[in-house]
């Protein structure tokens, strides 16, 4: 069960909707630069028993009236026979009864399917399992479906490494009145993210594009900036828009996400992103309700990630609805806070703690994290040791692990570092709790109550590429960084 530290709190910053309407400054456009707005970020992933715990307890009463529940977790991992992660490859989890989700895999190969995630009653998959594309008929894993909860799906296949140097990046984006305080600082600060990750990316070939909504009584709709490579169009759109209208709190959001899928996303990518800036949820009705069901399922299914973007205004019921449909849709939930002193009032999302970064930079980092791949053919730079490991903890000899108790010494260490089928994990007392993330955080392994001694963790089943060993000990976390390569 999830217990938020004592160590550490959450930042302040927790306003009402009422607060929220008050901003704090609002500059003119001569003094805005990029740099100015900052945010933070929640990777649930990353944080997954927690969630379960929060989603079920705190948030519940978002989770009925959304009808959302994104609890019953699949995850799939493709490798090709030298070890890269199969990019951008559908996979299924289907059960006997007709139920469904489609996915495609992500830059690390991995992939997430759910069960049961919408409506007013809950009922698990039945006898659930996997199907891979392969040679263009989905073709079911030997094996049933394993939950999340009791380990990854994996699978090999045959064919060779061979990544799309594509990037599609769309940003939807809030138009109404209550956007003015933040949405000239938005259009500086994403036209920098956009010239930055152009030149720290030139091999990629980004395509990008801009949709802008309000609501039905408006002026518009939505106006939007179909994809295109020249950056400029979209830049351009970008600039030339204002916040005005609205008025009622509730805006379109289904009809902007209806939109945002029909515009022409790669059929071939190495990533697809859409950045949802927003700060009002949509109405809460069945058609609405049924609305964002498909949505969400068709971008999952078009391998698109939703990364919502919370301003001033969002209340608790938005940020379940933000935080679950970035689940769904293999993403992540970013807010803006405080810090900047731009913009009204932003609430504290529901999580232990959270890094406070500059939002042009944290949006980059998200995107570069989502594009970034291993060299085909990459070979092992040592040589791993090859002799017989334990599975379990192995405990040293107590006459070797007797310490002076003033001698300050290493807590752990991981070894071989590059790795190529395993990593030891070896302590020198108690672990809490040990984890193996993948270089965009998300858990894959954990373990709790490690004894000191030596603990395997098993790499055969991932493709190369960087990991992270994280463990607690006396709540301080610590992070080894392990790469994994293939001869």
């Amino acid at each position: 069960m999830y217990e938020p530290p004592l160590a550490e709190p959450a930042p302040e910053g927790m306003a009402t909707i009422e607060d929220a309407e008050m901003p704090h400054s609002i500059a003119s456009p001569r003094e805005i630069h990029a740099g100015t707005l900052t945010a933070g970020e929640i990777n649930d992933f990353s944080k997954w028993e927690m969630w379960e715990d929060i989603s079920s307890i705190i948030l519940q009463q978002w989770q009925q009236r959304w009808q959302l529940k994104p609890l019953e977790r699949y995850s799939v991992q493709l490798t090709y026979e030298d070890g890269n992660p199969v990019v951008d490859r559908l996979v299924e989890v289907t059960d006997n009864k007709g139920k469904s989700w489609k996915a495609r895999t992500d830059n690390t190969g991995k992939a997430e399917l759910w069960g049961h995630a919408f409506g007013e009653t809950y009922q698990a998959l039945a006898n659930p399992t996997i199907k891979v594309n392969q040679g263009g008929k989905m073709r079911k894993l030997p094996s049933k479906a394993t939950a999340f909860a009791n380990g990854m799906n994996s699978l090999q296949v045959k064919g060779n490494c061979n990544y799309s140097d594509q990037l599609d990046v769309l940003f939807v984006v809030d138009a109404t009145g209550s956007m003015k305080d933040e949405i000239a600082y938005l259009q500086v600060e994403l036209n920098d993210v956009i010239s930055q990750v152009q030149a720290n990316q030139p091999d990629l070939n980004i395509n990008l594009g801009s949709l802008f909504y309000r609501d039905h009584s408006d002026e518009y709709l939505t106006r939007k900036s179909d994809f295109s490579t020249d950056i400029s169009q979209t830049t351009n759109f970008i600039k030339a828009q204002s916040a005005d209208g609205g008025g009622d709190k509730p805006e379109a959001v289904e009809i902007a996400l209806e939109e945002a899928l029909q515009l022409s996303w790669s059929k071939e990518a190495r990533t697809r992103l859409l950045f949802l800036v927003l700060d009002a949820s949509p109405r809460e009705n069945d058609d609405v309700r049924k609305s964002l069901d498909a949505s969400i399922r068709k971008a999952a299914e078009m391998g698109i990630k939703i990364i919502p973007i919370a301003g001033s205004g969002i209340n608790k019921g938005t940020e379940y609805l933000m935080r679950s449909m970035a689940l769904l849709t293999n993403g992540r939930y970013v807010f803006l806070t405080d810090h900047s002193m731009v913009g009204g009032k932003h609430i504290a999302p529901t999580t232990d703690t959270y890094e406070m970064e500059f939002f042009n930079d944290l949006l980059i980092r998200i995107i570069e994290e989502s594009v970034t791949i291993p060299s085909c053919g990459l070979e092992a730079k040592t040589n791993t040791p090859k002799e017989d490991v334990p599975d379990k903890v192995v405990k040293k000899d107590d006459d070797k692990t007797k310490k002076d108790p003033d001698k300050k010494v290493n807590i752990a260490k991981v070894y071989p570092n590059p790795a190529v089928d395993f990593v030891q994990f070896e302590s020198t007392t108690e672990v809490a709790e040990l984890l193996l993330t993948d270089l965009t955080g998300k858990i894959i392994q954990r373990w709790t109550k490690v004894p000191e001694g030596i603990q395997k963790i098993d790499l055969v089943q991932f493709p190369v590429g960087v990991y992270f060993v994280k463990y607690q000990v006396d709540d301080v976390w610590k992070m080894e960084k392990v790469l994994v390569t293939r001869n």
